[in-house]
């Protein structure tokens, strides 16, 4: 076994060494940092030039893209305004029939009630007319029985008038 004094040396030898290479590592350590800030620094610039390219294809990336785009855009914009007018042509055409159909059959409607109409007034004036007939009818044959009555009484009235005027020229004489 080992003395305390030999422990000692070995401590102080070990303290030593220990410091040495503390001292040592600091300065690796100092070389270190000073080797990876300049590395990060050219890392760090390096990076900024990249994501600068990069920045610039992506601009010029999304610039072309932008121009497909609106290419595209246009073009289907184009076609559905083609389409959309082609769908509003056949539209108007399908209710332009369907107008067309229903103005039809409200017209043979109309014309149908009209002649209903004509019909029931045609049938109301024609009872109408054969009651106003047989009134007429009536009222010709009243007037000529009148007519006859009075011509009978205008005669009656001329042989009394022949026979008063034959009785007062008798009567003179």
């Amino acid at each position: 076994m080992l003395n305390k004094e030999d422990l000692k040396a070995i401590e102080q030898l070990m303290r030593k060494v220990v410091e040495e290479n503390n001292g040592v590592l600091r300065l690796e350590m100092s070389d270190m940092k000073t080797e990876l800030r300049s590395e990060m620094s050219e890392m760090k610039t390096e990076l900024r030039s990249e994501m600068s390219e990069m920045k610039t294809e992506l601009r010029s990336e999304m610039s072309d893209m932008k121009t497909e785009l609106r290419s595209e855009f246009r073009c289907e914009m184009s076609e559905m305004k083609t389409e959309l007018r082609s769908e509003f042509r056949y539209e108007m055409s399908e209710l332009k029939r369907d107008i067309e159909k229903t103005i039809e059959v409200k017209l043979e409607e109309s014309e149908e009630f009209l002649l209903d109409e004509m019909e029931r007034y045609y049938n109301m004036t024609k009872k109408d007319l054969l009651n106003l007939e047989e009134k007429v009818d009536r009222i010709d044959r009243y007037y000529s029985i009148r007519r006859l009555e009075d011509e009978e009484r205008d005669l009656k009235l001329q042989l009394h008038q022949e026979a008063i005027d034959d009785i007062k020229e008798r009567l003179a004489m």
